[in-house]
């Protein structure tokens, strides 16, 4: 168990093994790493020190960057996809080590919305996602994945671990739920820390299994919620699974003038939305939605940041705490 709390699972540490070994042996520091990978410095700090998991994405630069001829791709999919048995986590194999060809089967998110509320009565955050999924694994899907990791200070390490060591995420504060096809299904806590909840969805009801079989679609959504000082002024999704379509929507009260931005990252390097989002009045609320311009391929993340120019007291003592 590291000092953040989580129970790593061995196939985790090894990735991280490796990637330590191979970055001395060519007397890289973590900063030289994530210029030479495009990352910021933090993210490959956090990935490093097991504070967060490793992406496909980030396997890929560290491969090539490192010169590990595919290897720390191979430990990555191993560590997210431990049960090669189940068809959600063989469909994520076979993208992930893109041993798939166009057209073969896989598991396709036809559309997915991702959603932020801020309520300032209540001082949180609303997180929902929506995913309209097709099976084309070729066996019935049983259970979707779920991930929870906020981090309020991802430029400091140090002041994000004394918020959520004074301060950690407790299912209360969470009140996550998921659905399937509209209705509640069962969910288990797989993997927990201070700031860190892996989640598995079963499509499950009453103790029956309603799997999506081969051919056939279904919908997830699941949703929680975090209070203001946990969550941060950040947000991003990183893209699993082929998506046809990415929506993006983020409301703030009107009052506090928002400024969002947003950038999409891939292995070909970091780019501005193009075209941004964009914003719309919905009452007393300012909503910014971006909607991909077409199907975005395993590996890509898309980040929104934005700017409270009227700050509320909850960022207030955001700052002082993390201080």
């Amino acid at each position: 168990m590291t000092d953040l709390g989580w129970r790593e699972a061995a196939d985790e540490r090894e990735f991280r093994v490796a990637l330590k070994t191979l970055q001395e042996s060519r007397g890289l520091t973590n900063k030289d790493l994530a210029a030479a990978m495009q990352f910021h410095p933090s993210y490959v700090s956090h990935i490093v020190s097991g504070r967060c998991a490793p992406t496909p994405n980030f396997a890929m630069r560290a491969d090539a960057v490192l010169g590990a001829d595919g290897e720390l791709l191979k430990l990555c999919v191993k560590a997210r996809h431990g049960d090669p048995a189940d068809p959600v986590r063989r469909a994520g194999i076979a993208r992930e080590a893109e041993v798939a060809s166009p057209g073969s089967a896989e598991l396709i998110v036809e559309r997915e919305e991702a959603s932020v509320r801020y309520d300032e009565v209540s001082e949180s955050y609303q997180i929902t996602i929506r995913r309209h999924l097709l099976n084309r694994t070729g066996a019935p899907v049983t259970w979707f994945p779920a991930h929870v990791a906020p981090d309020a200070a991802p430029d400091d390490y140090q002041a994000a671990k004394r918020l959520y060591s004074a301060q950690p995420i407790t299912d209360r504060d969470l009140a996550f739920y998921a659905r399937y096809n509209g209705r509640p299904v069962t969910w288990e806590v797989e993997r927990v820390s201070e700031w860190r909840r892996d989640i598995a969805i079963r499509f499950r009801r009453f103790g029956l299994h309603e799997p999506i079989y081969p051919g056939e679609r279904g919908v997830v959504e699941y949703g929680y919620r975090l209070p203001e000082t946990h969550w941060g002024d950040w947000f991003e999704r990183e893209v699993r699974w082929l998506t046809k379509q990415l929506v993006v929507r983020l409301e703030f009260p009107r009052r506090l003038a928002m400024r969002v931005a947003g950038e999409l990252s891939s292995m070909s390097g970091d780019r501005p939305l193009d075209p941004p989002a964009t914003m719309t009045p919905v009452g007393d609320l300012d909503r910014f939605e971006w909607r991909s311009d077409g199907p975005l391929k395993p590996g890509v993340s898309v980040q929104f940041a934005w700017t409270v120019t009227a700050a509320s007291p909850a960022h207030r003592r955001a700052v002082l705490l993390a201080a």
